[in-house]
């Protein structure tokens, strides 16, 4: 039977809503000691959640939707597969504004509309299922406009308490948790000022918030601490291979990719996907994506069956992207730190090379070692010309 390597789908996250594209990739536990859902249980404060692109953040906050804590209500914002379940409905403009806030927040104001459009699709979706016929688009539309209509504006703290309290008494809930993913894509000279006046609001509702690594290493990196528990989302340790750790972090990496393509995807290709789990560093969508290349080579040659000839023109032309993020002085910074807590490194450079992927942070016997990603290091080590 053909493996289907295009269900890989390296960017979509796990364990989300149901899209037009099919089911979303199923949850694969992550080797760690300690999940958010246990942080959440432990602590009332804000949570920032942190690590590199493609390390599985989207997907932690997801699985909070599928295993809610009790009497806790997550209103999730800014998740991408939402949008795309989102697409055949049609709003008239004061509603697409809050569409547009729910899915892509650009400040605090569209966080609370994005609130609001939550409330809203919520409610219609209740009274949809509720029906003995199927709702028309104008009976729908109307609908929308209903639920939205009094909390247009938002304007002042008791407009969004009035929404808290809607959103708590609809989700059948004492608490409300706003997931926020994707808080790096917001500008980041607004980013410490939406988050003071979301904890304004911390009696109505927790957030739980994607943050980037700019924001913990930058000059706010004291506020944030202060502020906010912090919950990171590493790579997972992939090597030595013979490590306790390791085994944990390969075995999670190679279900994942089981959850996507099968058992005959599994087998077909076994000594490449080592490989590639080796050369992506521990990152699950790095990881995905290499294989996803791969297939792509194999395809080309006419063959089902990945070979390491295919690994090797995807790790190139993976090399090639990361390789452009490089900047003067990275090389340099980036070996020395190799092996280290990455502390010499001056604060905004780590932070982007961290959330870049070029420089990855893992945790070792209690402490956190910087090394670089495995694709890019042959580049860093190779001689001037």
């Amino acid at each position: 039977m053909a493996v289907d390597w295009k269900s890989l789908r390296p960017h979509v996250p796990a364990g989300g809503y149901a899209t037009q594209a099919g089911e979303p990739p199923a949850l694969v536990a992550r080797p760690d000691e300690r999940s958010l859902r246990t942080l959440l249980k432990e602590t009332t404060e804000p949570v920032a959640v942190v690590g590199p692109a493609g390390s599985g953040k989207s997907s932690t906050l997801s699985q909070l939707l599928r295993e809610p804590l009790t009497h806790v209500g997550c209103v999730p914002i800014l998740l991408d597969h939402i949008r795309d379940e989102l697409k055949g409905i049609t709003l008239d403009a004061s509603i697409e504004d809050s569409f547009r806030a729910f899915t892509s927040p650009t400040s605090f104001d569209d966080i609370m509309r994005a609130m609001m459009f939550f409330l809203a699709l919520m409610q219609v979706s209740v009274a949809s299922r509720g029906s003995a016929v199927n709702i028309d688009e104008p009976t729908r539309r109307a609908r929308f406009q209903e639920v939205c209509k009094p909390y247009l504006g938002l304007s002042s703290h008791d407009q969004i308490r009035s929404l808290a309290r809607d959103l708590r008494a609809a989700l059948g809930v004492s608490q409300l948790v706003i997931l926020l993913d994707g808080m790096e894509r917001l500008p980041s000279e607004t980013i410490r000022a939406d988050l003071d006046r979301l904890l304004l609001m911390r009696s109505e509702f927790r957030v739980v918030a994607v943050l980037p690594a700019q924001v913990l290493h930058g000059p706010d990196a004291a506020w944030m601490t202060e502020h906010f528990r912090v919950y990171s989302v590493p790579p997972v340790v992939v090597a030595p291979s013979d490590a306790p750790q390791a085994a944990a972090g390969r075995a999670f990496l190679r279900e994942v990719l089981r959850t996507r393509v099968g058992d005959e995807g599994m087998r077909a290709s076994a000594d490449v996907l080592e490989s590639a789990i080796s050369l992506s560093g521990g990152i699950p969508r790095t990881f995905l994506q290499l294989v996803q290349d791969s297939a792509m080579y194999a395809r080309l040659a006419g063959r089902e069956v990945l070979r390491e000839t295919d690994l090797t023109a995807a790790v190139k032309d993976q090399r090639q992207s990361l390789r452009r993020l490089l900047d003067q002085g990275d090389k340099q910074e980036i070996l020395r730190a190799d092996g280290t807590d990455g502390a010499e490194i001056p604060r905004e450079r780590r932070a982007r090379l961290i959330a870049s992927g070029l420089l990855l942070e893992y945790e070792e016997d209690g402490e956190l070692v910087v090394h670089p990603a495995p694709i890019l290091e042959p580049i860093l080590r190779r001689p001037a010309a």
